[in-house]
């Protein structure tokens, strides 16, 4: 069997923030404190999903070839969702799409049209497990509002961290 991957990535910083706010709402788990105490509990792999760039690395050293598509939500999806759908994402996929249809792929892609979609929103998840009175699944979708969030202090600390931790590696992102 011949898989292929595409792989999203995103800003660590904004990671973060979605992390700390999904955390606050999501009920089965811990409460997440403060942002500077969840920041701490991301920088040290005591977080549900694992250590960030441990994640990213290990997809970036994955023995996939030419079948792993890497993407950023930044630079690519969210600055051209269309132009990303249509010129790299569909080339590396060999496929082609009729205009129609990729102006409604682009339209159930647009973070607007999924944070109204309950297939998508998590708005479906009894209240017992998610509690959207304190964060909604999907809540802004867009990029740098870390910076709404971090104080000078806690900006230099991930930024070391984080460089650290990607050191030797291919795997930029703005700080």
């Amino acid at each position: 069997m011949i898989f292929i991957v595409i792989y999203v990535s995103r800003n660590p910083k904004d990671v973060l923030v979605s992390s700390f706010h999904f955390q606050q709402m999501a009920s089965f788990l811990h409460d997440p404190g403060t942002l500077e105490e969840f920041a701490d509990q991301f920088l040290a792999l005591n977080v549900i999903f694992g250590k960030w760039t441990d994640h990213v690395k290990s997809w970036r050293n994955m023995d996939l070839g030419d079948r792993i598509f890497y993407i950023t939500y930044l630079m690519e999806l969210l600055n051209d969702l269309r132009g990303e759908l249509l010129m790299k994402m569909l080339f590396f996929l060999g496929k082609c799409l009729s205009k129609d249809v990729l102006n409604r792929v682009t339209e159930h892609c647009e973070f607007r049209s999924m944070k109204q979609n309950k297939m998508s929103n998590y708005s479906l998840v009894p209240e017992a497990l998610m509690d959207t009175k304190k964060s909604s699944f999907l809540r802004k979708g867009n990029v740098g509002d870390w910076r709404n969030y971090f104080s000078p202090e806690l900006e230099s600390k991930f930024n070391t961290a984080i460089c650290e931790e990607l050191n030797g590696s291919d795997i930029k992102f703005p700080i």
